[in-house]
């Protein structure tokens, strides 16, 4: 990297950008400067950088967040944070942007609520705003559908289900299962999925566009919980199941073509979910 070119990560003090940090930060120990965005107020700090910027935009309200107080106020919120990033592009001289969409934009949920319908609408709507942006100002893009993510495990662990099942392996040496279907999940491990979008970022040719599906591995809700177990040194006998055999178990999978590849031409260690278990349990 040059000593000209500035690294911006927003939604900071989330669970994906912390990744990135510890990552960025063991990757490149010289030549860098990361400034990071933790709240709305912080892009007017920083409106304007003079060097070539390289964004990593994971800032984002989640519809489980306890901010939302009406659907009209989430969308306020969602809309106020795309006008500011939109501004910060413009005024600024990007050189590559990164962007989390959500693997389940495209899959309907009978269980969707008003918040999370306005969710799923926002993320594309964001995918399509930056594409139209990185085709303006020539820069490069990567927009990964993410469905669901495991990695290490911090003091203050994100609303995962996988994260969860872990959490209750090693604090209660028992793994509950509180989903009433043994649903399908497509999973990314955030160490593959930080170092290909890092790489990507700052050595593809400049305007190119990446689009995938993030997916390491997909895996039923029992099944993970069975290699939990075994990382563990717990026993199948330990899974706590609630599974109602008259409902249909749901997907939520997409498609791991071109991650596969993209993770194939990097040379960083690449794990089974075996070993990236066992890795983010320290065992």
């Amino acid at each position: 990297m040059s000593k000209k070119e500035t690294i911006v990560i927003t939604g900071s003090s989330g669970w994906l950008s912390q990744n990135f940090i510890r990552i960025l930060n063991n990757k490149y120990n010289a030549n860098k400067k990361i400034t990071t965005i933790s709240s709305q107020n912080d892009w007017k700090k920083i409106n304007t950088i003079d060097n070539d910027i390289h964004l990593i935009h994971n800032a984002f309200v989640l519809p489980q967040s306890n901010k939302i107080k009406s659907p009209e106020s989430y969308q306020q919120k969602l809309d106020a944070l795309l006008k500011d990033t939109i501004e910060f592009i413009k005024n600024n001289n990007i050189q590559s942007l990164y962007y989390p969409s959500s693997g389940l934009v495209n899959i309907e949920n009978h269980k969707d609520s008003e918040i999370y319908s306005i969710y799923k609408e926002q993320k594309k709507k964001e995918e399509k705003q930056f594409t139209e942006l990185s085709n303006q100002y020539n820069f490069t893009l990567v927009i990964s559908r993410i469905f669901s993510m495991l990695g290490p495990i911090s003091s203050k662990p994100p609303k995962s289900n996988f994260i969860s099942l872990i959490t209750q392996g090693i604090e209660l040496n028992k793994i509950i299962i509180e989903s009433e279907t043994d649903d399908t999940h497509s999973i990314c491990f955030l160490d593959h999925l930080v170092y290909v979008v890092i790489d990507l970022l700052f050595d593809s040719k400049k305007g190119l566009q990446y689009f995938f599906d993030a997916v390491d591995v997909s895996i039923s809700l029992k099944d993970f919980s069975l290699q939990v177990a075994n990382c563990l040194n717990l026993e199948e006998k330990d899974i706590v199941e609630n599974f109602k055999s008259n409902q249909v178990a749901r997907k939520y999978v997409g498609n791991d073509t071109q991650y596969k590849t993209l993770l194939n031409n990097n040379e960083f260690i690449k794990y089974e979910l075996s070993s990236y278990l066992a890795k983010i349990i320290n065992k």
